[in-house]
């Protein structure tokens, strides 16, 4: 845990990370306070934390720490797949869920972890569009889907679906989430 008033080298780190997601500036070497954890990186870190939903508290606890690894990917940084024991997960897997499912490919809620149904979708629009269906997107997947994804963009069809599923549930409560 990292709060305001710590010194700490993985302070560093965390500077850098909030530097590369535009919410500090970028660290020098030469800065003699760049292991400190003074009001700059609070004001950054509460800043993530809002943005991400969370509680702004200024604290990099567990959940804030797992929040500022998944927010470093991108589309396209790195090769997407679905492994059962560890499931990859990331800002790039949210992106390529919503990407696909405002095509018309279920591709599940947007939660940001490459699951079955996601690896179900992927392999459709690998199908759908001529590519190898393995389920890995990498480079020649990405390079369809951004030729492609202007011509498809907008929409919520999880949002249909889900709606879909409420209605054919009935009246009664099993099944349903209520949010109060």
């Amino acid at each position: 845990m990292l709060r305001r008033g710590d010194t700490d080298p993985a302070v560093g780190g965390l500077r850098a990370s909030l530097a590369s997601l535009g919410l500090l500036p970028a660290p020098s070497d030469t800065d003699d306070d760049r292991d400190v954890f003074d009001d700059a990186v609070d004001a950054a870190v509460r800043a993530f934390q809002q943005q991400r939903g969370m509680i702004a508290d200024g604290i990099v606890g567990p959940a804030t720490e797992l929040e500022l690894r998944a927010a470093r990917w991108a589309l396209g940084d790195r090769t997407l797949s679905y492994t059962l024991s560890a499931p990859m997960s990331g800002d790039d897997v949210a992106e390529l869920q919503v990407r696909l499912n405002e095509m018309g490919y279920d591709a599940g809620r947007t939660d940001g972890v490459f699951g079955a149904q996601l690896d179900k979708a992927v392999r459709e629009f690998q199908q759908h569009r001529g590519i190898a269906a393995d389920g890995v997107f990498g480079p020649a997947t990405l390079r369809e889907l951004r030729r492609i994804s202007p011509m498809a963009r907008g929409g919520r069809p999880q949002s249909l679906r889900e709606i879909d599923i409420l209605r054919q549930a009935g009246p009664r409560l099993g099944g349903k989430r209520i949010v109060i």
